[in-house]
């Protein structure tokens, strides 16, 4: 991300994402477990977390910035 731009996940440890078709949910086993959205903004390398739904959102909210 930092080289080329461009968009990544990042998980924790104890972390999955699952997909079912064209959607997906965050699945963790422990709290401090998490999925994590990873882009370059002004320069810098951010990382922001994915919340964890009870429902299946769909896949192209993984590149949704909270910020949008």
């Amino acid at each position: 991300i930092e080289k080329v731009g461009g968009h990544g996940i990042a998980i924790d440890d104890n972390c999955a994402i699952e997909f079912i078709g064209e959607r997906f949910r965050v699945l963790a086993a422990r709290k401090s477990a998490h999925a994590y959205r990873v882009y370059k903004k002004d320069g810098q390398v951010v990382s922001e977390v994915i919340p964890q739904e009870k429902g299946l959102l769909p896949v192209a909210n993984l590149y949704r910035r909270a910020e949008q």
